[in-house]
């Protein structure tokens, strides 16, 4: 056995260096992807971490205009439910017509006595629970005469306006937990954002009384929207026009006097949605740096290992020329890549049934898809070093072409056209000249003929192109279109709107004379 080297077994150390360094860079490299996956501004790019303070970032925005939308619900549904001020259950919230033509109204107190009968609460969120083995319902649907909030859905039609008593509680006792929820957000003392709504009509609403606009720009954001000023005062990063568009479809009417004071508190004392978004912000914008500089640092390492691993490959020491093969190696490298191919389907099957769903106890439902296309792309690079170096050991040898499939079928190919006469080879050039012809022709057949079928009127638009040319008989009333298909026509009727046809099929009975007026065309020139 040949004694090894000292260069050789420094090579040695260094490929297996640098080869420890590239899957340790792989390793940077997912983890840096995997960080920014899990960033709440992943598809927003570079752009979102640009703002070095929370309030001026997108996602203050966002919660801000998100905030205002539960305001003006929860205002709303303050002249719904409460009475001077304080919540009343004896408030009407919708009517409806019995059976015998009688208007039924229905208070918050019998809204709430039916869901008690019938198996419908609310969660520690306020949001419409229903126990399944309560009672249900008489099934029976009833026209709703009157609402005293806004529907959510707008009617599509007659049948849209007859609802069930179920249907109706549900309904209510949605409203009543947005209610809920706008109370314990807004009037508890637990929010920075304060308020002032004052609408033509209508009591004002605030959660701070003798708030004023030099008070409001004390606070640190503030945007102030009158019906006096198209343009809203406000120190926000951008016109907030989207929070306005609210206001005005919460007032239903353009005319309508209003002015509105949002302010938010920038020293955040209470501990609120924008307290928790400016520790979310700091922390997601930490996250976003770090995987930025795993993914460009483990990118970097990969690359240089990578390069450094495509010199030394195949070289027994430092100076030497001589290249050395695995055994793996001396195959050629069309089954090489077949047998890996193979490898590789069978490692990510297995990936499939064992990692993912390991992964699925630890992961979010959320990460479930990201994480399985992540795992697949790691194997598929695996794979691809172990055919890349064999390659290239191959062709630092000299024996990529000369150990190839393909040089052998080159061969014997010229070998085998040496054996034809010359006749034989000009009808094989000649067969092959009209093959690609005839696909080239076929395929500007297929690709004019899908353009053409979307200009047809109907379905047997694509019949009549096939079959060749359409009669089409014209007269004053009806119009007829005759198919060249037997015992069948299509009759245009007078009322259809312009295009669309009618199929008639015969019964036997022997055709009508041929107009006086006949105009032959096909389907699409008709149309």
């Amino acid at each position: 056995m040949k004694p090894v080297s000292r260069a050789e077994k420094v090579s040695f150390y260094q490929k297996t260096f640098l080869l420890t360094l590239h899957l340790l860079a792989l390793l940077l490299f997912l983890s840096g992807i995997c960080l920014l996956y899990g960033s709440s501004g992943f598809r927003e790019g570079l752009s979102w971490v640009n703002p070095e303070h929370y309030e001026d970032s997108p996602a203050f925005e966002a919660l801000l205009r998100d905030r205002v939308q539960q305001l003006l619900g929860y205002v709303r549904y303050r002249d719904v439910f409460e009475t001077d001020g304080k919540f009343d259950a004896d408030n009407e919230v919708f009517s409806y017509s019995d059976s015998n033509g009688a208007e039924k109204l229905f208070s918050v107190s019998d809204v709430l006595n039916y869901a008690k009968e019938h198996g419908y609460s609310f969660d520690n969120d306020y949001r419409v629970i229903h126990d399944d083995a309560a009672p249900g319902g008489d099934g029976q649907t009833y026209p709703i005469t009157w609402r005293a909030y806004r529907e959510t859905q707008k009617a599509s039609g007659p049948g849209s306006a007859f609802k069930t008593l179920d249907t109706m509680t549900r309904e209510v006792m949605q409203c009543l937990g947005d209610y809920y929820r706008g109370v314990k957000l807004f009037n508890t003392g637990n929010s920075n954002l304060y308020y002032f709504l004052q609408i033509e009509g209508r009591k004002d609403y605030t959660n701070r009384p003798g708030l004023t606009d030099a008070q409001a720009r004390s606070f640190g954001r503030y945007a102030i929207f009158s019906s006096e000023n198209p343009l809203p005062n406000n120190n926000l990063p951008e016109t907030p026009n989207k929070i306005r568009s609210l206001l005005l479809d919460e007032i239903s009417s353009r005319t309508a006097e209003y002015h509105l004071i949002l302010a938010v508190d920038t020293n955040y004392p209470l501990k609120d949605a924008f307290y928790q978004g400016v520790l979310d912000y700091a922390k997601q914008r930490a996250h976003y740096a770090y995987g930025l500089a795993l993914l460009l640092s483990g990118a970097g390492l990969m690359i240089i290992s990578f390069l450094l691993l495509s010199f030394l490959s195949g070289r027994r020491g430092r100076g030497s020329r001589e290249v050395f093969l695995f055994p793996f190696d001396r195959h050629r490298f069309e089954s090489n890549f077949l047998l890996l191919s193979l490898l590789c389907a069978v490692a990510n099957f297995l990936a499939n049934q064992v990692i993912a769903r390991l992964l699925r106890l630890i992961l979010p439902s959320g990460y479930w898809d990201f994480s399985e296309k992540l795992l697949f792309a790691a194997i598929v690079y695996l794979f691809f070093l172990i055919f890349y170096f064999s390659v290239l050991r191959n062709y630092k040898a000299g024996q990529l072409w000369q150990n190839s499939f393909l040089r052998e079928l080159t061969y014997k190919l010229k070998n085998r056209a040496k054996d034809v006469s010359f006749a034989q080879r000009i009808t094989i050039y000649y067969l092959i000249f009209l093959l690609a012809n005839l696909a080239g022709a076929t395929s500007v057949t297929l690709l004019l003929h899908g353009k053409s079928l979307k200009h047809c009127p109907s379905r047997f638009s694509s019949a009549s192109w096939i079959s060749g040319s359409t009669s089409i008989s014209t007269r004053s009333r009806p119009r007829t279109m005759r198919l060249r298909a037997p015992s069948a026509r299509w009759t245009r009727s007078p009322t259809a709107v312009s295009g669309s046809w009618i199929p008639h099929i015969s019964t036997g009975a022997r055709r009508n004379s041929r107009p006086q007026s006949t105009t032959s065309a096909t389907v699409c020139s008709a149309h």
